[in-house]
Protein backbone atom coordinates (compact mmCIF):
# COMPACT_ATOMS: atom_id res chain seq x y z
CA UNK A 1 0.00 0.00 0.00
CA UNK A 2 1.24 3.47 -0.83
CA UNK A 3 1.25 5.85 2.09
CA UNK A 4 0.67 9.51 1.39
CA UNK A 5 0.68 11.94 4.26
CA UNK A 6 0.53 11.66 8.02
CA UNK A 7 0.28 8.00 8.93
CA UNK A 8 -1.71 6.43 11.73
CA UNK A 9 -0.85 3.65 14.10
CA UNK A 10 -4.09 1.70 14.20
CA UNK A 11 -7.67 1.53 12.92
CA UNK A 12 -10.51 2.10 15.36
CA UNK A 13 -13.04 -0.68 15.86
CA UNK A 14 -16.80 -0.64 16.35
CA UNK A 15 -19.29 1.97 15.30
CA UNK A 16 -17.98 5.47 15.00
CA UNK A 17 -19.55 8.58 16.44
CA UNK A 18 -20.60 11.25 13.99
CA UNK A 19 -18.68 14.42 14.88
CA UNK A 20 -20.74 16.99 13.02
CA UNK A 21 -23.19 17.46 15.83
CA UNK A 22 -25.97 15.10 14.60
CA UNK A 23 -26.64 12.29 17.09
CA UNK A 24 -29.05 9.45 17.66
CA UNK A 25 -30.03 7.55 20.76
CA UNK A 26 -28.70 9.06 24.00
CA UNK A 27 -27.33 12.27 22.58
CA UNK A 28 -27.68 16.00 22.50
CA UNK A 29 -28.00 17.80 19.19
CA UNK A 30 -25.18 20.31 19.18
CA UNK A 31 -26.05 22.12 16.00
CA UNK A 32 -29.54 23.55 15.65
CA UNK A 33 -31.45 23.28 12.41
CA UNK A 34 -34.02 25.94 12.56
CA UNK A 35 -36.55 28.29 11.27
CA UNK A 36 -39.53 25.94 11.57
CA UNK A 37 -39.74 25.46 15.31
CA UNK A 38 -39.65 21.66 15.00
CA UNK A 39 -36.84 19.65 16.57
CA UNK A 40 -35.94 16.11 15.65
CA UNK A 41 -34.92 13.95 18.56
CA UNK A 42 -33.89 10.41 19.37
CA UNK A 43 -36.03 7.39 19.99
CA UNK A 44 -38.89 7.53 22.48
CA UNK A 45 -40.55 10.56 23.99
CA UNK A 46 -38.81 13.80 23.07
CA UNK A 47 -39.32 17.49 23.34
CA UNK A 48 -37.94 20.52 21.60
CA UNK A 49 -38.16 24.28 21.57
CA UNK A 50 -38.67 26.68 18.74
CA UNK A 51 -34.97 27.21 18.25
CA UNK A 52 -34.71 23.70 16.86
CA UNK A 53 -32.93 22.22 19.89
CA UNK A 54 -34.27 18.87 21.12
CA UNK A 55 -33.09 16.07 23.29
CA UNK A 56 -34.38 12.83 24.67
CA UNK A 57 -34.45 9.09 24.25
CA UNK A 58 -36.72 7.01 22.03
CA UNK A 59 -38.75 7.97 19.02
CA UNK A 60 -40.75 11.13 18.67
CA UNK A 61 -40.67 14.75 17.65
CA UNK A 62 -40.92 17.87 19.74
CA UNK A 63 -42.73 20.97 18.50
CA UNK A 64 -42.04 24.46 19.68
CA UNK A 65 -43.49 27.90 19.15
CA UNK A 66 -40.29 29.94 19.08
CA UNK A 67 -38.76 31.88 16.22
CA UNK A 68 -36.08 29.86 14.44
CA UNK A 69 -32.81 31.28 13.15
CA UNK A 70 -32.93 33.42 10.06
CA UNK A 71 -33.20 36.97 8.82
CA UNK A 72 -36.13 38.73 10.46
CA UNK A 73 -36.01 37.14 13.90
CA UNK A 74 -34.52 40.24 15.54
CA UNK A 75 -31.22 38.53 16.30
CA UNK A 76 -28.05 39.38 14.36
CA UNK A 77 -26.63 36.03 13.27
CA UNK A 78 -23.76 34.84 11.10
CA UNK A 79 -23.91 36.40 7.64
CA UNK A 80 -26.18 39.27 8.73
CA UNK A 81 -25.20 42.93 9.09
CA UNK A 82 -28.30 43.69 11.13
CA UNK A 83 -31.70 42.26 12.02
CA UNK A 84 -34.43 44.58 13.25
CA UNK A 85 -37.10 41.91 13.25
CA UNK A 86 -39.51 43.77 10.99
CA UNK A 87 -40.55 43.60 7.36
CA UNK A 88 -39.86 47.26 6.56
CA UNK A 89 -37.42 47.31 3.67
CA UNK A 90 -36.83 51.07 3.67
CA UNK A 91 -35.45 51.55 7.16
CA UNK A 92 -31.81 51.31 8.24
CA UNK A 93 -31.87 47.49 8.07
CA UNK A 94 -33.24 45.96 4.87
CA UNK A 95 -35.33 42.83 4.67
CA UNK A 96 -32.17 41.03 3.55
CA UNK A 97 -30.61 41.94 6.91
CA UNK A 98 -28.05 44.25 5.33
CA UNK A 99 -27.37 47.83 6.31
CA UNK A 100 -29.17 50.26 4.03
CA UNK A 101 -26.74 51.97 1.72
CA UNK A 102 -26.80 54.06 -1.41
CA UNK A 103 -26.76 51.79 -4.43
CA UNK A 104 -28.72 48.89 -3.01
CA UNK A 105 -31.79 49.74 -5.08
CA UNK A 106 -33.92 50.50 -2.02
CA UNK A 107 -34.83 54.09 -1.16
CA UNK A 108 -33.81 54.55 2.47
CA UNK A 109 -36.66 56.58 3.94
CA UNK A 110 -35.76 60.13 5.08
CA UNK A 111 -32.14 59.54 4.04
CA UNK A 112 -32.15 58.98 0.27
CA UNK A 113 -34.15 60.81 -2.36
CA UNK A 114 -33.79 57.96 -4.85
CA UNK A 115 -31.84 54.73 -5.33
CA UNK A 116 -31.76 53.04 -8.71
CA UNK A 117 -29.16 50.47 -7.71
CA UNK A 118 -26.60 51.42 -10.35
CA UNK A 119 -23.57 53.64 -10.76
CA UNK A 120 -24.83 55.66 -13.73
CA UNK A 121 -24.74 59.34 -12.72
CA UNK A 122 -26.73 60.46 -15.78
CA UNK A 123 -30.01 58.58 -15.24
CA UNK A 124 -31.93 61.04 -13.06
CA UNK A 125 -30.62 59.55 -9.80
CA UNK A 126 -27.10 60.56 -8.85
CA UNK A 127 -24.52 58.22 -7.37
CA UNK A 128 -25.16 59.95 -4.05
CA UNK A 129 -28.80 58.82 -4.24
CA UNK A 130 -30.10 62.34 -4.73
CA UNK A 131 -32.47 63.62 -7.38
CA UNK A 132 -30.67 65.71 -10.00
CA UNK A 133 -30.71 69.47 -9.42
CA UNK A 134 -29.00 72.37 -11.10
CA UNK A 135 -25.71 72.86 -9.30
CA UNK A 136 -24.91 69.24 -8.51
CA UNK A 137 -22.13 69.17 -11.11
CA UNK A 138 -23.69 66.55 -13.41
CA UNK A 139 -25.40 67.65 -16.63
CA UNK A 140 -28.61 65.74 -17.14
CA UNK A 141 -32.27 66.17 -17.91
CA UNK A 142 -33.02 69.52 -19.59
CA UNK A 143 -29.81 71.12 -18.32
CA UNK A 144 -27.42 72.57 -20.90
CA UNK A 145 -24.53 72.55 -18.44
CA UNK A 146 -23.80 72.09 -14.76
CA UNK A 147 -20.54 73.29 -13.28
CA UNK A 148 -21.54 72.56 -9.72
CA UNK A 149 -20.65 75.43 -7.40
CA UNK A 150 -19.10 77.37 -10.28
CA UNK A 151 -22.38 78.51 -11.85
CA UNK A 152 -23.87 81.99 -11.89
CA UNK A 153 -23.59 85.45 -13.50
CA UNK A 154 -20.46 85.89 -15.57
CA UNK A 155 -19.77 82.18 -15.56
CA UNK A 156 -19.66 79.84 -18.56
CA UNK A 157 -22.64 78.04 -17.01
CA UNK A 158 -25.28 80.35 -15.62
CA UNK A 159 -27.23 79.89 -12.41
CA UNK A 160 -30.12 78.16 -14.19
CA UNK A 161 -27.76 75.62 -15.80
CA UNK A 162 -28.01 77.17 -19.25
CA UNK A 163 -24.93 78.05 -21.27
CA UNK A 164 -23.72 81.61 -21.19
CA UNK A 165 -23.95 82.70 -24.82
CA UNK A 166 -23.42 85.91 -26.69
CA UNK A 167 -26.61 87.97 -26.73
CA UNK A 168 -28.07 86.82 -23.44
CA UNK A 169 -27.08 90.07 -21.70
CA UNK A 170 -24.67 88.32 -19.32
CA UNK A 171 -21.01 88.93 -20.12
CA UNK A 172 -19.41 85.52 -19.84
CA UNK A 173 -15.91 84.14 -20.29
CA UNK A 174 -14.46 85.00 -23.70
CA UNK A 175 -16.89 87.88 -24.28
CA UNK A 176 -15.68 91.44 -24.38
CA UNK A 177 -19.20 92.70 -23.89
CA UNK A 178 -22.82 91.52 -24.04
CA UNK A 179 -25.56 94.12 -24.39
CA UNK A 180 -28.28 91.56 -24.98
CA UNK A 181 -29.45 93.01 -28.28
CA UNK A 182 -29.18 92.16 -31.96
CA UNK A 183 -27.79 95.51 -33.06
CA UNK A 184 -24.45 94.99 -34.70
CA UNK A 185 -23.28 98.59 -35.15
CA UNK A 186 -23.58 99.76 -31.57
CA UNK A 187 -20.78 99.73 -29.01
CA UNK A 188 -21.08 95.91 -28.64
CA UNK A 189 -21.27 93.82 -31.78
CA UNK A 190 -23.43 90.78 -32.28
CA UNK A 191 -20.34 88.68 -31.65
CA UNK A 192 -19.93 90.34 -28.25
CA UNK A 193 -16.82 92.22 -29.27
CA UNK A 194 -16.47 95.91 -28.33
CA UNK A 195 -16.50 98.19 -31.38
CA UNK A 196 -13.04 99.46 -30.60
CA UNK A 197 -11.49 96.06 -29.93
CA UNK A 198 -8.33 95.35 -31.90
CA UNK A 199 -6.91 98.85 -32.16
CA UNK A 200 -4.31 98.12 -29.53
CA UNK A 201 -5.69 100.71 -27.16
CA UNK A 202 -7.58 99.59 -24.05
CA UNK A 203 -10.83 101.52 -24.07
CA UNK A 204 -13.14 102.00 -21.11
CA UNK A 205 -15.33 99.02 -22.02
CA UNK A 206 -12.40 96.71 -22.72
CA UNK A 207 -10.48 94.49 -20.28
CA UNK A 208 -7.49 94.37 -22.63
CA UNK A 209 -6.54 95.02 -26.25
CA UNK A 210 -3.36 93.57 -27.64
CA UNK A 211 -4.17 94.42 -31.23
CA UNK A 212 -3.83 90.85 -32.51
CA UNK A 213 -6.14 88.04 -33.46
CA UNK A 214 -4.65 85.37 -31.20
CA UNK A 215 -7.29 83.85 -28.91
CA UNK A 216 -4.75 81.74 -27.08
CA UNK A 217 -2.70 84.48 -25.45
CA UNK A 218 -3.57 86.51 -22.37
CA UNK A 219 -6.08 88.70 -24.25
CA UNK A 220 -8.79 87.18 -26.40
CA UNK A 221 -10.02 88.57 -29.71
CA UNK A 222 -13.02 89.91 -27.81
CA UNK A 223 -10.71 92.07 -25.71
CA UNK A 224 -11.45 90.08 -22.59
CA UNK A 225 -8.80 88.70 -20.28
CA UNK A 226 -8.14 85.03 -20.78
CA UNK A 227 -9.84 82.92 -18.14
CA UNK A 228 -10.88 79.35 -17.52
CA UNK A 229 -14.22 78.77 -19.17
CA UNK A 230 -13.65 80.93 -22.27
CA UNK A 231 -13.26 77.79 -24.41
CA UNK A 232 -9.67 78.62 -25.34
CA UNK A 233 -6.74 76.71 -23.89
CA UNK A 234 -4.33 79.39 -22.75
CA UNK A 235 -0.93 78.97 -21.05
CA UNK A 236 -1.32 77.33 -17.65
CA UNK A 237 -4.47 75.48 -18.66
CA UNK A 238 -4.62 71.77 -19.47
CA UNK A 239 -8.05 72.00 -21.10
CA UNK A 240 -10.98 74.34 -21.54
CA UNK A 241 -14.36 73.15 -22.72
CA UNK A 242 -16.19 76.36 -21.86
CA UNK A 243 -19.63 75.66 -20.47
CA UNK A 244 -18.93 71.94 -20.37
CA UNK A 245 -16.29 72.45 -17.67
CA UNK A 246 -17.42 70.97 -14.38
CA UNK A 247 -15.90 69.48 -11.22
CA UNK A 248 -17.39 66.20 -12.43
CA UNK A 249 -16.41 66.47 -16.10
CA UNK A 250 -13.33 65.58 -18.13
CA UNK A 251 -12.21 69.21 -17.81
CA UNK A 252 -12.72 70.71 -14.37
CA UNK A 253 -13.72 74.27 -13.55
CA UNK A 254 -10.02 74.91 -12.88
CA UNK A 255 -9.26 73.91 -16.46
CA UNK A 256 -7.32 70.87 -15.36
CA UNK A 257 -7.88 67.44 -16.83
CA UNK A 258 -9.82 65.15 -14.53
CA UNK A 259 -7.61 62.55 -12.83
CA UNK A 260 -8.15 60.16 -10.00
CA UNK A 261 -6.97 61.86 -6.84
CA UNK A 262 -8.01 65.43 -7.71
CA UNK A 263 -10.86 65.32 -5.16
CA UNK A 264 -13.49 65.62 -7.92
CA UNK A 265 -15.63 62.68 -9.00
CA UNK A 266 -15.45 62.41 -12.77
CA UNK A 267 -18.99 61.41 -13.64
CA UNK A 268 -19.25 58.14 -15.50
CA UNK A 269 -15.54 57.39 -15.04
CA UNK A 270 -14.92 57.42 -11.30
CA UNK A 271 -17.06 56.05 -8.51
CA UNK A 272 -15.50 58.30 -5.91
CA UNK A 273 -12.57 60.62 -5.34
CA UNK A 274 -11.48 61.78 -1.91
CA UNK A 275 -8.16 63.18 -3.04
CA UNK A 276 -5.34 62.43 -0.64
CA UNK A 277 -7.67 60.20 1.35
CA UNK A 278 -7.93 57.66 -1.48
CA UNK A 279 -6.12 54.42 -0.88
CA UNK A 280 -6.09 50.99 0.76
CA UNK A 281 -8.46 50.70 3.69
CA UNK A 282 -10.27 53.89 2.73
CA UNK A 283 -13.85 54.37 1.56
CA UNK A 284 -12.45 55.33 -1.85
CA UNK A 285 -9.60 53.20 -3.14
CA UNK A 286 -6.53 54.39 -5.01
CA UNK A 287 -8.17 53.74 -8.38
CA UNK A 288 -11.22 55.84 -7.46
CA UNK A 289 -13.52 52.87 -7.05
CA UNK A 290 -15.60 52.48 -3.93
CA UNK A 291 -14.42 50.07 -1.30
CA UNK A 292 -16.87 47.18 -1.05
CA UNK A 293 -17.07 43.90 0.78
CA UNK A 294 -15.45 41.30 -1.46
CA UNK A 295 -12.74 43.47 -3.04
CA UNK A 296 -9.89 42.02 -0.92
CA UNK A 297 -9.34 45.40 0.75
CA UNK A 298 -10.45 45.83 4.36
CA UNK A 299 -12.41 49.06 4.18
CA UNK A 300 -14.29 51.16 6.73
CA UNK A 301 -16.77 49.06 8.69
CA UNK A 302 -15.17 45.78 7.57
CA UNK A 303 -13.36 43.43 9.93
CA UNK A 304 -11.84 41.38 7.11
CA UNK A 305 -12.02 40.95 3.36
CA UNK A 306 -10.44 38.01 1.55
CA UNK A 307 -12.32 38.59 -1.70
CA UNK A 308 -15.53 37.20 -3.09
CA UNK A 309 -14.13 33.69 -3.51
CA UNK A 310 -12.83 33.51 0.06
CA UNK A 311 -15.57 35.33 2.00
CA UNK A 312 -18.48 33.18 3.04
CA UNK A 313 -19.87 30.45 5.30
CA UNK A 314 -17.25 28.22 6.83
CA UNK A 315 -14.41 30.59 5.97
CA UNK A 316 -12.39 32.88 8.20
CA UNK A 317 -14.13 35.93 6.74
CA UNK A 318 -17.90 35.79 6.32
CA UNK A 319 -19.80 37.13 3.32
CA UNK A 320 -20.54 40.38 5.20
CA UNK A 321 -16.82 40.94 5.88
CA UNK A 322 -17.10 40.06 9.54
CA UNK A 323 -14.56 37.72 11.13
CA UNK A 324 -15.90 34.23 11.65
CA UNK A 325 -15.73 33.75 15.41
CA UNK A 326 -16.77 31.06 17.81
CA UNK A 327 -20.37 31.56 18.89
CA UNK A 328 -21.65 33.20 15.72
CA UNK A 329 -23.46 30.08 14.55
CA UNK A 330 -21.20 29.52 11.54
CA UNK A 331 -18.69 26.66 11.80
CA UNK A 332 -15.52 28.36 10.69
CA UNK A 333 -11.93 27.23 10.22
CA UNK A 334 -10.50 25.52 13.28
CA UNK A 335 -13.99 25.09 14.73
CA UNK A 336 -15.35 21.60 15.25
CA UNK A 337 -18.83 23.02 15.76
CA UNK A 338 -20.60 26.31 16.34
CA UNK A 339 -24.05 26.22 17.89
CA UNK A 340 -24.33 29.99 18.22
CA UNK A 341 -23.52 30.17 21.91
CA UNK A 342 -20.55 29.99 24.25
CA UNK A 343 -22.07 27.48 26.66
CA UNK A 344 -20.22 24.33 27.69
CA UNK A 345 -21.94 21.01 28.14
CA UNK A 346 -24.34 21.22 25.19
CA UNK A 347 -22.28 19.13 22.80
CA UNK A 348 -20.30 22.09 21.49
CA UNK A 349 -17.91 23.72 23.92
CA UNK A 350 -17.43 27.43 24.53
CA UNK A 351 -14.31 27.12 22.40
CA UNK A 352 -16.30 25.55 19.53
CA UNK A 353 -14.78 22.12 19.98
CA UNK A 354 -16.88 18.95 19.81
CA UNK A 355 -17.40 17.71 23.34
CA UNK A 356 -16.70 14.05 24.04
CA UNK A 357 -15.28 13.13 20.62
CA UNK A 358 -14.31 9.52 19.90
CA UNK A 359 -11.21 8.62 21.94
CA UNK A 360 -9.24 7.73 18.81
CA UNK A 361 -10.16 10.90 16.94
CA UNK A 362 -7.24 13.05 15.77
CA UNK A 363 -8.22 16.74 15.96
CA UNK A 364 -7.02 19.50 13.70
CA UNK A 365 -7.17 22.32 16.22
CA UNK A 366 -10.78 22.31 17.41
CA UNK A 367 -12.04 20.66 14.23
CA UNK A 368 -12.26 16.98 13.40
CA UNK A 369 -12.13 16.17 9.69
CA UNK A 370 -12.60 12.95 7.72
CA UNK A 371 -8.93 12.06 8.06
CA UNK A 372 -9.19 12.11 11.84
CA UNK A 373 -12.79 11.18 12.69
CA UNK A 374 -12.27 7.42 13.24
CA UNK A 375 -14.63 6.60 10.32
CA UNK A 376 -13.83 4.80 7.08
CA UNK A 377 -15.56 7.52 5.10
CA UNK A 378 -14.75 6.16 1.65
CA UNK A 379 -15.24 2.54 2.73
CA UNK A 380 -11.93 1.37 1.29
CA UNK A 381 -10.93 -0.55 4.41
CA UNK A 382 -8.56 2.13 5.67
CA UNK A 383 -9.39 4.67 8.37
CA UNK A 384 -8.04 8.19 8.85
CA UNK A 385 -4.25 8.44 8.56
CA UNK A 386 -3.98 4.84 7.43
CA UNK A 387 -5.93 5.84 4.33
CA UNK A 388 -3.48 6.50 1.47
CA UNK A 389 -5.41 9.59 0.38
CA UNK A 390 -5.18 11.36 3.75
CA UNK A 391 -2.41 13.94 3.79
CA UNK A 392 -2.94 14.98 7.44
CA UNK A 393 -5.66 15.17 10.12
CA UNK A 394 -6.50 18.54 8.54
CA UNK A 395 -7.81 16.79 5.43
CA UNK A 396 -11.56 16.49 4.97
CA UNK A 397 -11.57 13.99 2.12
CA UNK A 398 -10.57 10.35 2.56
CA UNK A 399 -11.61 9.53 -0.97
CA UNK A 400 -9.25 11.77 -2.94
CA UNK A 401 -6.03 13.72 -2.70
CA UNK A 402 -8.05 16.93 -2.46
CA UNK A 403 -8.43 18.21 1.09
CA UNK A 404 -11.94 19.61 0.44
CA UNK A 405 -11.43 22.23 3.15
CA UNK A 406 -13.64 25.35 3.08
CA UNK A 407 -12.45 27.78 0.43
CA UNK A 408 -9.90 25.39 -1.02
CA UNK A 409 -9.30 26.19 -4.70
CA UNK A 410 -12.26 28.59 -4.95
CA UNK A 411 -10.34 30.49 -7.58
CA UNK A 412 -7.00 30.35 -9.37
CA UNK A 413 -4.93 31.69 -6.49
CA UNK A 414 -3.01 29.32 -4.25
CA UNK A 415 -1.32 29.75 -0.91
CA UNK A 416 0.67 27.25 1.16
CA UNK A 417 -1.14 23.98 0.45
CA UNK A 418 -0.08 22.41 3.74
CA UNK A 419 -1.44 24.89 6.30
CA UNK A 420 -5.10 23.82 6.11
CA UNK A 421 -6.53 27.16 5.08
CA UNK A 422 -7.12 29.02 1.85
CA UNK A 423 -5.78 32.47 2.67
CA UNK A 424 -2.36 34.05 2.24
CA UNK A 425 -2.61 36.13 5.42
CA UNK A 426 -0.58 33.80 7.61
CA UNK A 427 1.87 32.29 5.13
CA UNK A 428 2.48 35.12 2.60
CA UNK A 429 2.63 32.57 -0.21
CA UNK A 430 0.90 33.62 -3.43
CA UNK A 431 0.90 31.53 -6.60
CA UNK A 432 -1.55 31.26 -9.44
CA UNK A 433 -2.54 28.15 -11.37
CA UNK A 434 -2.49 30.23 -14.55
CA UNK A 435 1.28 30.39 -14.23
CA UNK A 436 1.89 26.65 -14.56
CA UNK A 437 2.73 25.58 -18.15
CA UNK A 438 1.55 22.03 -17.32
CA UNK A 439 -1.93 23.59 -17.11
CA UNK A 440 -3.27 21.91 -13.94
CA UNK A 441 -6.02 24.52 -13.65
CA UNK A 442 -7.48 24.17 -17.15
CA UNK A 443 -10.60 22.47 -15.85
CA UNK A 444 -11.33 25.23 -13.32
CA UNK A 445 -11.11 28.28 -15.62
CA UNK A 446 -7.48 28.73 -14.68
CA UNK A 447 -5.82 27.85 -17.97
CA UNK A 448 -2.13 28.61 -18.41
CA UNK A 449 -1.39 32.28 -19.06
CA UNK A 450 2.34 33.10 -19.19
CA UNK A 451 1.58 36.82 -18.98
CA UNK A 452 -0.37 36.62 -15.75
CA UNK A 453 0.77 39.15 -13.16
CA UNK A 454 1.18 36.60 -10.34
CA UNK A 455 3.78 34.53 -12.14
CA UNK A 456 6.71 35.77 -10.08
CA UNK A 457 8.91 32.74 -9.49
CA UNK A 458 10.43 33.87 -6.18
CA UNK A 459 8.51 33.57 -2.91
CA UNK A 460 9.24 35.96 -0.02
CA UNK A 461 11.25 34.66 2.92
CA UNK A 462 8.10 34.78 5.08
CA UNK A 463 6.47 32.21 2.80
CA UNK A 464 9.47 29.88 2.69
CA UNK A 465 10.05 30.10 6.45
CA UNK A 466 6.39 29.37 7.21
CA UNK A 467 5.54 26.79 4.59
CA UNK A 468 8.89 25.07 4.05
CA UNK A 469 8.90 23.01 7.27
CA UNK A 470 5.36 21.77 6.50
CA UNK A 471 6.08 20.46 2.99
CA UNK A 472 6.41 16.65 2.76
CA UNK A 473 9.36 15.05 0.98
CA UNK A 474 8.85 15.20 -2.76
CA UNK A 475 6.35 18.07 -2.80
CA UNK A 476 6.39 21.82 -3.31
CA UNK A 477 4.62 24.52 -1.32
CA UNK A 478 1.55 24.53 -3.56
CA UNK A 479 0.54 20.86 -3.65
CA UNK A 480 2.59 19.57 -6.59
CA UNK A 481 4.14 16.23 -5.59
CA UNK A 482 6.26 13.66 -7.38
CA UNK A 483 4.55 10.27 -7.22
CA UNK A 484 5.98 7.29 -9.10
CA UNK A 485 8.00 9.61 -11.33
CA UNK A 486 5.03 11.87 -12.18
CA UNK A 487 4.40 15.36 -10.87
CA UNK A 488 0.80 15.34 -9.63
CA UNK A 489 -1.31 18.33 -8.56
CA UNK A 490 -3.07 17.09 -5.41
CA UNK A 491 -5.99 19.49 -5.69
CA UNK A 492 -6.80 18.39 -9.24
CA UNK A 493 -10.35 17.05 -8.86
CA UNK A 494 -12.43 14.70 -6.69
CA UNK A 495 -11.39 11.69 -8.81
CA UNK A 496 -7.66 12.21 -8.23
CA UNK A 497 -6.50 9.61 -5.72
CA UNK A 498 -3.60 7.28 -5.04
CA UNK A 499 -5.57 4.50 -6.72
CA UNK A 500 -6.45 6.69 -9.70
CA UNK A 501 -3.43 8.83 -10.53
CA UNK A 502 -4.55 8.88 -14.17
CA UNK A 503 -7.35 11.25 -13.13
CA UNK A 504 -4.88 13.72 -11.64
CA UNK A 505 -3.55 16.79 -13.43
CA UNK A 506 0.15 17.22 -14.08
CA UNK A 507 1.97 20.18 -12.58
CA UNK A 508 5.32 21.95 -12.62
CA UNK A 509 7.46 21.58 -9.50
CA UNK A 510 7.88 25.03 -7.95
CA UNK A 511 11.64 25.40 -7.76
CA UNK A 512 11.97 28.16 -5.15
CA UNK A 513 9.63 26.67 -2.54
CA UNK A 514 9.80 22.89 -2.25
CA UNK A 515 11.17 19.89 -0.39
CA UNK A 516 12.72 17.47 -2.90
CA UNK A 517 13.00 13.86 -1.82
CA UNK A 518 16.39 12.17 -1.52
CA UNK A 519 15.61 8.47 -1.19
CA UNK A 520 19.30 7.48 -1.28
CA UNK A 521 19.72 9.39 1.97
CA UNK A 522 16.85 7.46 3.49
CA UNK A 523 14.13 10.04 2.95
CA UNK A 524 10.65 8.56 2.58
CA UNK A 525 9.00 10.18 -0.43
CA UNK A 526 5.39 11.24 -0.80
CA UNK A 527 3.31 8.20 -1.75
CA UNK A 528 5.76 5.69 -0.31
CA UNK A 529 5.58 3.36 2.69
CA UNK A 530 8.51 2.45 4.98
CA UNK A 531 8.92 -0.77 2.95
CA UNK A 532 10.06 1.40 0.03
CA UNK A 533 13.18 2.63 1.85
CA UNK A 534 16.52 1.38 0.49
CA UNK A 535 17.91 -1.70 2.23
CA UNK A 536 20.68 0.24 3.94
CA UNK A 537 18.17 2.50 5.74
CA UNK A 538 17.04 1.47 9.21
CA UNK A 539 14.66 4.45 9.59
CA UNK A 540 13.63 7.49 7.58
CA UNK A 541 15.77 10.60 7.66
CA UNK A 542 14.28 14.08 8.06
CA UNK A 543 15.26 17.66 7.26
CA UNK A 544 12.60 18.83 9.71
CA UNK A 545 11.16 16.95 12.67
CA UNK A 546 12.07 13.57 14.10
CA UNK A 547 11.85 10.27 12.20
CA UNK A 548 8.67 8.22 12.64
CA UNK A 549 6.87 5.20 11.30
CA UNK A 550 3.49 5.80 12.96
CA UNK A 551 1.49 8.49 14.73
CA UNK A 552 2.50 7.04 18.10
CA UNK A 553 6.13 7.99 17.37
CA UNK A 554 5.24 11.70 17.35
CA UNK A 555 4.38 14.17 20.06
CA UNK A 556 0.88 15.47 20.70
CA UNK A 557 0.01 18.01 18.01
CA UNK A 558 2.12 16.23 15.39
CA UNK A 559 1.47 13.54 12.80
CA UNK A 560 3.78 11.20 10.93
CA UNK A 561 4.18 12.53 7.39
CA UNK A 562 6.57 10.89 4.89
CA UNK A 563 8.49 9.38 7.80
CA UNK A 564 8.87 12.66 9.70
CA UNK A 565 6.92 14.11 12.63
CA UNK A 566 5.22 17.21 11.26
CA UNK A 567 3.13 19.76 13.16
CA UNK A 568 -0.63 19.59 12.67
CA UNK A 569 -1.45 23.09 11.47
CA UNK A 570 -5.15 24.02 11.80
CA UNK A 571 -6.78 26.58 9.53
Amino acid sequence: MLSVGCSGSSSSEGSATNTTGDTTGDATDSEADGGSGDAEVGEGEGDGDGDGDGEGEGEGEGDGDGEGPGCGNGIVEAGEDCDDGNDVDTDACTNACTHAKCGDGIVHEDVEECDDGNKDPFDMCTNDCKLPVCGDGVTQGDEECDAGPDIGPGKACKGDCTLNVCGDGDKGPGEGCDDGNAIDDDECSNTCVPATCGDGVVQADEECDDGNDDNFDACTNACSLAECGDNFIQPGEECDNGGANSPNAACTTQCTEAVCGDNFVWAGQEECDNGDNNGPGQACKADCTQNFCGDEDVGPGEECDNGVAYNGPGLECLANCKVNVCGDGDKGPNEGCDDGNLIDGDGCSSGCAIENPPPAAIPCGNAIYECGDTIDNDMDGFIDLDDPDCTSPCDDDEGSLQTSLPGQNNDCKSDCFWDSNSGQGDDKCVWNLKCDPENPGAGTNCAYDPNHKQCELQMPDACINFCGPLVPNGCDCFGCCEINGQFIYLDSNPECSMNNLAACNSCTFFESCNNPCDSENCELCFGQSPADLPEHCTEPSCDFGTPCLALSDCAVGECCQTGCCSPIVPG
